[in-house]
This record gives C-alpha cells, sequence and structure tokens, in this order.
C-alpha cells in the first residue's frame, strides 16, 4: 500500500502549504512545530480539506486530483483517522459506535449471516482493545484511556487501507501515553497498515518512526530514516527539532573551507575515506554541535605519539580554530603519523596482522575519532545551571562572540567544581553536522 501526496493550499497570504510526501509501508512521521501546517496536510489527505492544486494517490487509485477535478469523499477514501481528540459519536453507546465503523467497512459483504457476525466482530474489538463490559457506555461516561482505546477500536473496525495519527494521545501522560503510542505501533505493524504520526515531540517521533520528514513554515523536507535523521540530520531544521543545541550559520571560503564568524572559526572535514579534505556541499549554510558531544580531552594513542606531534606555536587566544598544531591535541592529523594510522587502519580492515589484530567496531570507531580534525572551544563568562539529571553550560567561545554556546554533561561523571574549572572544550569534526 502506497501513499502519494502532491498538494499546494494557500491558508493566507503569509502561509502556503506546500506538501509532498510519500509513504509506502511503515510509520513515516511528519515533525513540525506548532502551526507547521501537519494537522492541515492530515486533513486534506483525509478529504476534511481541499487543497488548491494537486494529486493524492492511494496505491494508484486517486483520491484528489485538481487537473481531474476529482475529490473522493472521507467515506470513500479509506482512510483511519486519529486526532488529538477521540472521534466518537456522543449519542452512541460505544458498541454502536463500533458497529458503525463494521458497517463502513466489509463485514456485511463477507457474510450472509449478518447481524450476529456483527455482533461477534464488535465483542471481538471490545475484548481486543480491553474494554469488556462497557459497551453500553456512551463516550462520556468513560475515562480518557478508555476512549482512546475505544478511538482505536472504531478505527480498525471500518478497516483502513491508510491511517493518519495526529498528536493522538497529548491529553495522556507519562505512562499511559507511552503505552497507547506501543499500541498503536504494534497494532499497525500487525495489520500491515502503513500510517503518517503527525507530531511536534522529538521523543515520540523517535518511538515511532521508520522514516521522518521535516515540515517547516508549510513546506515538507525529504524524509529520512529514523536512525539516520536523529545521528545525523542534513538541514537546520531537522538538527534544530532532533536536539541540536549548538547551531551557526557559515559561509563558505573555498569549496574546502567554511567559516563561521559568530563562533571565530574555520571548518574543515575530512574525507570518509581519510585522505584530503571534503568538499563541503554548495547548500551548506550552517554547522551544528550538540551539547552532549563536546569533551574535556581528546582520545589519545600513545603508541603512535611521534616527536612531530608537539603542540605548534601561534596558536589563536580564542583557540576555536582547528587543532591541528593546538595545545592538548597528541593525534594532530596533519602532524606526520597520518600515515601510520592508515596503514594500520587497512591491516585492521583486512582481517588484522601480528601486528594490528581485527578491531572490533568500537574500536574502529574510537579510531575514526582519533584520526579526525579537533576542534577547540575556549569558555568565557559561564553559567552553570543544573537539571535532573546534567550540568547544562553557558558560554562564549571567544572574547569577541556574542553568541552563546551551550555544553551539557551528565552529573555523575563531573562535579560542579570540575565543571566551574573546565577552560577547553574539544569536538570531533567527525561529529560536527553540516547543514543545508
Amino acid at each position: 500500500m502506497s501513499l502519494e501526496v502532491r498538494i499546494r493550499k494557500q491558508v493566507s497570504k503569509d502561509f502556503i502549504l506546500d506538501a509532498e510526501l510519500t509513504c509506502e509501508k511503515g510509520i513515516l512521521s511528519l515533525f513540525g512545530t506548532h502551526g507547521s501546517g501537519k494537522t492541515l496536510t492530515l486533513l486534506c489527505i483525509a478529504g476534511a480539506k481541499t487543497p488548491d492544486e494537486g494529486q493524492i494517490l492511494l496505491d494508484g487509485r486517486v483520491l484528489f486530483d485538481s487537473m481531474k477535478k476529482t475529490d473522493l469523499p472521507v467515506e470513500k477514501r479509506k482512510i483511519g483517522c486519529l486526532f488529538s481528540e477521540a472521534a466518537l459519536f456522543p449519542e452512541m453507546t460505544l458498541e454502536e459506535n463500533i458497529r458503525t465503523a463494521l458497517k463502513a467497512g466489509d463485514v456485511q459483504k463477507r457474510s450472509a449471516s449478518y447481524r450476529p457476525v456483527l455482533l461477534q466482530e464488535t465483542s471481538k474489538y471490545l475484548e481486543q482493545y480491553q474494554l469488556n463490559g462497557l459497551g453500553g457506555y456512551y463516550p462520556e461516561e468513560l475515562s480518557p484511556l478508555q476512549r482512546h482505546r475505544a478511538a482505536i477500536a472504531r478505527m480498525f473496525a471500518a478497516e483502513p487501507s491508510f491511517v493518519l495519527l495526529d498528536d493522538p494521545f497529548r491529553d495522556l501522560e507519562g505512562r499511559e501515553k507511552a503505552q497507547m503510542l506501543r499500541e498503536i505501533r504494534n497494532d499497525l505493524e500487525k495489520r500491515g497498515i502503513p500510517a503518517i504520526f503527525a507530531s511536534g515531540d522529538m521523543d515520540e517521533v523517535y518511538a515511532m518512526s521508520s522514516r521522518v520528514s521535516i515540515l517547516k513554515d508549510g513546506k515538507t523536507q525529504a524524509p529520512q530514516p529514523r536512525e539516520s535523521f536523529f545521528e545525523k540530520p542534513t538541514t537546520v531544521a531537522a538538527a534544530m527539532l532532533g536536539g541540536c543545541e549548538n547551531v551557526t550559520k557559515i559561509r563558505l571560503v573555498d569549496p574546502r573551507h567554511a567559516l563561521s564568524d559568530e563562533w571565530g572559526t574555520m571548518f574543515s572535514f575530512r574525507s570518509e575515506d581519510g585522505e584530503g579534505l571534503l568538499e563541503l556541499p554548495a547548500k551548506a549554510t550552517a554547522v551544528g554541535i550538540r551539547a552532549s558531544d563536546f569533551l574535556t580531552k581528546i582520545p589519545e594513542e600513545p603508541a603512535l605519539e611521534t616527536k612531530e606531534d608537539q603542540p605548534a606555536e601561534g596558536a589563536e587566544e580564542n583557540s576555536t580554530n582547528s587543532t591541528a598544531g593546538a595545545e592538548k591535541n597528541p593525534t594532530n592529523p596533519a602532524a606526520g603519523t597520518e600515515e601510520q594510522l592508515a596503514a594500520g587502519a587497512k591491516e585492521k580492515a583486512a582481517g588484522g596482522s601480528a601486528d594490528h589484530p581485527a578491531e572490533t567496531p568500537e574500536e574502529r570507531a574510537a579510531a575514526k575519532d582519533r584520526t579526525a580534525t579537533w576542534y577547540t572551544f575556549s569558555m568565557y563568562h559561564k553559567r552553570v545551571e543544573e537539571d535532573m539529571h546534567d550540568w547544562i553550560v553557558y558560554f562564549l567561545p571567544g572574547r569577541k562572540c556574542n553568541r552563546e554556546m551551550v555544553w551539557k554533561i551528565p552529573r555523575r561523571n563531573m562535579t560542579r567544581a570540575q565543571v566551574e574549572e573546565t577552560e577547553l572544550l574539544y569536538i570531533s569534526g567527525e561529529r560536527i553536522l553540516i547543514l543545508e
């Protein structure tokens, strides 16, 4: 089952919805802030709102086509919807709500003895969603959790081909909310029904998604697999929604170097093969650093130290440039040990040798960090705050900088005194996000 969406709708002179989505299997999350157009997008797909132009296809079936003047009504689209408020008919009992949905599905087509099957199917849904004994109750007589279970039962009873979830459990909290998200995700997987999940909550998106698409100011961005979206976002919006606290604009000085005026830092990155510098994307406009990715020292590999690894003179006071030759960098990639590292890496990748035994994935990741370009940030005008688990440190990366950066460190790892004594932070080029 595949849903293809390409629509535009002008809501006001300042807001135009321009959505392009494809969902073939699993759950695609539509991730955006309040007012970004998430609910409007789902309403257009469901048929409750009409786009100005575009096309919506469900498994090749035309639901909407502005050119062909096709616009199927809600009841003919075979799309199930769960919105923030449970959509139950208030004047009907729970049993009647489910029976109404079953009549909209294919129950009456499957059996000549229609009424007994209808009663049997209704009982099945009540039992499956832990609503036994509540069939005669009206929606207002149910708890919020029971109403949500009833809404899910009613939705699946109609046998949808696709499901839309618009922050469906907003009024639940904590364990109940996590439980319902888990249950709806498992139900969709078991039934093999693809879905779109709209939310502005990073944790919920991570828990629910197989792919993620950003919706910002009414415009969708190309979806990414969940893991790469959170680990290596490619746009400023994705990075900030994903919790990246430090984002700064850059300007390309040449194809391999970019300057941040706010941080006073020139950035360049090793190519993936470790030979030479990466050519930066022409659309790169910013870099991002997660607050938890800073280190207070650079990983060392003493066996590879050489005399050439000594700090170079003339390091900037600001210390916010690459640590090629900067203080406390024993594994400077420009210091003459690169050939040794590369040779060792090739032998280990080939299965190891007597001198270089085969590496584990963790060792390979650590070695990649050690051979990366490292950046050093000084800490001026520090402010140390604390939350339940972490120290959160705000600082300026240079005397002339006016844009604060954030460092986050678990409280179990350092005392407040140790945090306040810290003067330099380090970040591997491998951990810096290049953003469009």
